[in-house]
């Protein structure tokens, strides 16, 4: 069963790091002495060139250093030379070792990738060279760093060759099995032309929203109160622990209403010929949640969540803040999931209080479930279509896609969200008067306590769920709910 998220990985002390460091790229991975200029203790010449080295993807591009990887992933790293004197074009340069360091709670293992005179500078220009560094068998949660040894034949091929001095070593951070599932079964969201709000990340919404407290006795305004804090943003922690003067403060009864000019939130977001939009300032998210379930027939099974954030829901039923969610449910254990792209026994698509259950789906090449989101209610379907008219529900995907494997947005888990634990609501308390017509409703409650949904300890509670067979669904690659 997955680990939980939200455990610690243990670093080592970095002056401690890059002392082993230094020495492992020059005692454990020097190569042969023979290599070097024999007899000669000082043949590390620190007016020679430079080897340079970096991570990069499988297509060349650079990895930053921060990028957190999920076990069996590719990656590559470049070697390359800087500084070579231009008059002297016999000089060539030549890759001999390269190794990976695995570090957890200590530097325990390395391995060697590439061994042998590879030529990375040859004739007076640089011809950077790739070695490929397959980590499928590197621990999750660990730490890599990369080093490797570049000797340089000053006076042309077949010369003694003379160590170089190495720059651009760095740790990259390979992720816990929890983040490896989320990021395997991440979806490719399929949105509809005109929708004008995505999701993104909720300090969005904290940044630009006021909190506000609302007591309420079986419907009834009891006590109002315009602002807990003083002034934006609001932070985590000022979510759980606001400052009030209230007697019997309940936290449930908070809540966030964003602070728009004039109440024009499509303005406001999306931004005018003369001023920029809000949105252009945050990133594209898409929360997740990997949590081991149990079930009455099939025993422990695995849950995969994600859950979609906007600002604004801009269909009929207009209100600020909006949580949408699918669910997968897989059975087997976090390596034979990983390996085998396991499709899932379940596909849980929630849209307005209620869940369609999908069995038998084949989630394809891909490995990964499509959304198609409702233009401005953001409801989730597993096939395009026209649903639901009062909540204005097509789903057509005939607009933005976005997949993650293009990193179109980012994934981050739940458990590692200091908000996650507070039980107010995600956008303005809204109106108590409802009608047919036009109606507001109060902003939701976020992931922990949305249950209309699922609930968040019993994900697989059956109470609620519309079940259909997936391989009747698809089996004329899709329906027009429209036409039912």
């Amino acid at each position: 069963m997955p680990k939980p998220a939200s455990a610690a990985i243990r670093r080592v002390p970095l002056p401690l790091f890059i002392v082993v460091l230094v020495a492992a790229m020059w005692t454990v991975l020097s190569p042969d002495a023979a290599l070097a200029q024999e007899g000669d203790e000082d043949a590390l010449d620190l007016t020679l060139p430079q080897a340079i080295i970096a991570f990069v993807d499988t297509e060349g591009k650079d990895i930053p250093a921060d990028t957190r990887l999920m076990p069996g992933s590719s990656l590559r790293v470049r070697v390359g030379i800087i500084g070579v004197p231009p008059a002297n074009t016999q000089a060539t340069a030549y890759l001999v070792r390269v190794k990976m360091l695995v570090e957890r709670d200590i530097l325990s293992k390395t391995e060697t990738f590439a061994e042998g005179r590879l030529p990375v500078y040859s004739n007076g220009r640089q011809t950077p060279k790739y070695v490929d560094l397959p980590i499928a068998t590197v621990e999750d949660g660990s730490q890599v760093a990369i080093a490797a040894v570049v000797m340089y034949d000053a006076d042309g091929p077949g010369s003694a060759a003379t160590p170089v001095q190495l720059i651009g070593s760095y740790l990259i951070q390979i992720e816990r099995t929890v983040n490896a599932i989320a990021y395997r079964y991440a979806p490719t969201l399929k949105f509809t032309q005109g929708e004008k709000f995505f999701p993104v990340g909720v300090e969005a919404m904290l940044e630009n929203a006021d909190l506000k407290y609302r007591k309420t006795i079986e419907g009834v305004t009891f006590l109002e109160h315009d602002t807990l804090l003083d002034e934006r943003p609001v932070s985590p922690k000022e979510l759980l622990e606001p400052r009030s003067t209230v007697d019997d403060f309940d936290l449930s009864q908070t809540y966030l209403e964003l602070n728009v000019p004039n109440g024009d939130h499509d303005a406001w977001w999306q931004g005018t010929e003369d001023q920029p939009g809000a949105e252009s300032q945050y990133q594209e998210v898409v929360y997740a949640r990997v949590v081991p379930v149990t079930h009455s027939d099939r025993g422990e099974l695995i849950s995969v969540q994600y859950w979609m954030f906007y600002v604004y829901n801009s269909a009929t039923n207009k209100h600020e803040g909006d949580w949408e969610a699918v669910q997968l449910i897989l059975e087997g254990d976090d390596d034979s999931i990983l390996q085998n792209a396991t499709d899932p026994l379940w596909l849980d698509y929630a849209a307005h209080g209620k869940v369609t259950r999908w069995a038998n789906c084949s989630l394809g090449e891909s490995g990964r479930p499509q959304i198609y989101v409702a233009r401005h209610s953001h409801a989730s379907y597993l096939m395009p279509g026209i649903y639901d008219r009062l909540f204005d529900d097509d789903a057509l995907g005939d607009g933005d896609e976005w997949a993650f494997e293009r990193n179109d947005y980012k994934i981050r888990l739940l458990e590692d969200q200091v908000w996650l634990d507070w039980p107010g609501r995600w956008g303005d308390w809204g109106q108590a008067e409802v009608s047919i017509v036009d109606f507001s409703l109060a902003g939701p409650q976020g992931p922990k306590f949305k249950t209309s949904e699922w609930d968040w300890d019993n994900p697989l509670e059956d109470d609620g769920f519309v079940f259909n067979n997936c391989e009747d669904g698809l089996s004329d690659g899709g329906n027009d709910p429209s036409s039912e």
